[in-house]
């Protein structure tokens, strides 16, 4: 028989790293873990690069990021010690060059023969196990909160800070009022100092698409006839051919008669489109031109960028503008 506690210990045990399941895959997880381990606590007294080898895919190359890690079972996510095992390899990386390479299991390696040969020997008789030798700070380390951040030095690195120092940040952000007592709005910006003299041109235009796109004089239309609106893409471009001649900056639409409610793509204008209904009705849309300046400031055009614009209702923000363009017309 093989005690489980040869290999897998125990969550109430001093050396438990987050195995919890005595199968293959798991111990040889932890086989590397415990190498790991070693190089963390051992390795830079030596001054020399280390290199580790494995035999398990899955278990190698998911503790050094070329693979995905190991999942705890089916649809589970990344199982406890895989995740160890990565952070292992981290904080191991930070103390010593390290670097991992795979060979291949029962091919004459000596050195993998031998650690096979001394964990089956480990099992099968107790006054071959060492487990006793081994370090008990790797379970303060799997239970503790920052266990992720074990690579980062106590005296910090050159780009980032002590670890205290990310503690004592986030407790002054999270005794400092930074929203404040009224909620952020949607869309809301912080202003900016004046450039000087701002001078501003815009074109509003707007239009029913029916009646924009009427046929030719003498057309008769069969009573039922439902009108495509701007499904069709050909009348969508030669509208905005009409609108940037005119140097139109924004333009509204009512019957647009698309089905979908959609940030069109377009080289020329940001086309934001409110859906039709469910009958294939109505429908509206708000153009706003990227290559007409908006204004100028102290000579310098500026122009509309997509960061500038907030949908927060898909019918609500259309319409609303169609308002203020019927407001602007009259």
């Amino acid at each position: 028989a093989c005690p489980t506690e040869v290999i897998v210990y125990t969550d109430g045990s001093a050396r438990f790293i987050g195995a919890d399941e005595d199968i293959p895959l798991v111990c040889e997880q932890l086989a590397i873990a415990w190498g790991l381990i070693w190089v963390v606590e051992f390795g830079p007294l030596y001054g020399l690069p280390v290199t580790m080898r494995y035999d398990c895919m899955a278990a190698g190359q998911g503790a050094f990021g070329t693979a995905r890690a190991p999942r705890g079972g089916e649809g589970q996510a990344d199982a406890s010690i895989s995740m160890f095992l990565c952070h292992l390899r981290q904080l191991a990386a930070s103390r010593v060059t390290l670097s991992h390479d795979h060979i291949k299991a029962h091919a004459g390696h000596v050195a993998n023969e031998l650690c096979d040969e001394l964990a089956k020997r480990a099992r099968r008789c107790e006054a071959a196990r060492s487990g006793d030798l081994l370090p008990d700070w790797p379970k303060q380390l799997f239970f503790h909160p920052l266990r992720a951040w074990a690579w980062v030095p106590v005296a910090g690195t050159k780009d980032l800070p002590s670890l205290f120092s990310f503690e004592a940040e986030a407790s002054r952000m999270q005794t400092s009022d930074l929203v404040g007592p009224e909620p952020p709005s949607m869309g809301a910006q912080v202003a900016r100092e004046g450039c000087g003299r701002v001078d501003y041109g815009l074109c509003f235009v707007t239009f029913n698409v029916l009646t924009l796109l009427d046929p030719r004089p003498g057309t008769v239309i069969a009573p039922g006839t439902v009108h495509p609106g701007l499904r069709v893409v050909a009348k969508r471009e030669v509208m905005k051919r009409q609108f940037q001649a005119l140097g139109a900056s924004f333009v509204g639409l009512q019957e647009t008669r698309l089905r979908e409610a959609a940030t069109l793509p377009d080289a020329q204008y940001y086309m934001f489109h409110a859906p039709a209904d469910e009958n294939g009705h109505h429908g509206v849309a708000l153009w706003v031109s990227k290559d007409l300046p908006y204004a100028h400031c102290l000579g310098k055009p500026l122009f509309f960028q997509s960061s500038h614009f907030t949908v927060n209702v898909a019918s609500g923000a259309a319409v609303s503008f169609w308002q203020q363009c019927k407001r602007l017309e009259a």
